[in-house]
């Protein structure tokens, strides 16, 4: 540790005669490192330094996953959100590391009567979710089958014949089912 007249810097026993009025000891405050985890998501966030004492903005983007939204961070993988998107760290302590907080996103899907004149017209789906029941439409002399992803009865089924969904909704974008 030196010692310090705001131009010089001085080791101990080296300042006699110099008549120096004041010295400032230089400390160094303790270093903090902050990481990233992406839980289930790409990219890459940068470790940040936060310095004893002062507070560090956290990072407020860099990750994505299909489907999700990330809206802040949590101290575990599972865990509920505890930070905001760049929002303030205070402690003075290692984060080993902040995990991605994602919301599932939602959809509105639009379901293709194909004439008939009831059931639902459409239905709100939560990514990664099992799709809501919904009241299958009719139509006179005909039965219906199902809702699909593309006409005619094509593609993968996501609605059976008596209105519950057959999987989890995985679509990352709203869409027509007929």
């Amino acid at each position: 540790r030196g010692f310090s007249d705001g131009m010089t810097v001085y080791n101990p026993g080296t300042i006699a005669n110099n008549n120096i009025s004041s010295l400032n000891e230089k400390t160094l405050k303790p270093a903090y490192t902050v990481s990233y985890d992406a839980n289930g998501g790409t990219g890459d966030v940068a470790s940040q330094t936060k310095c004893s004492g002062i507070d560090l903005t956290l990072a407020s983007a860099g990750f994505t996953r299909t489907g999700y939204t990330l809206d802040g961070w949590a101290t575990s993988a599972n865990g509920a959100k505890v930070y905001e998107l760049g929002g303030t760290y205070s402690a003075n302590d290692d984060l080993l590391p902040l995990y991605a907080h994602w919301t599932a996103k939602t959809y509105t899907v639009t379901l293709n009567r194909q004439g008939a004149t009831t059931g639902s017209e459409s239905v709100t789906a939560t990514y990664g979710a099992d799709m809501r029941a919904i009241t299958p439409p009719t139509m006179l002399c005909y039965t219906f089958g199902g809702y699909y992803t593309e006409t005619e009865g094509g593609g993968t089924q996501d609605y059976k014949a008596d209105g519950t969904s057959t999987r989890p909704w995985n679509i990352d974008e709203a869409t027509t089912q007929s």
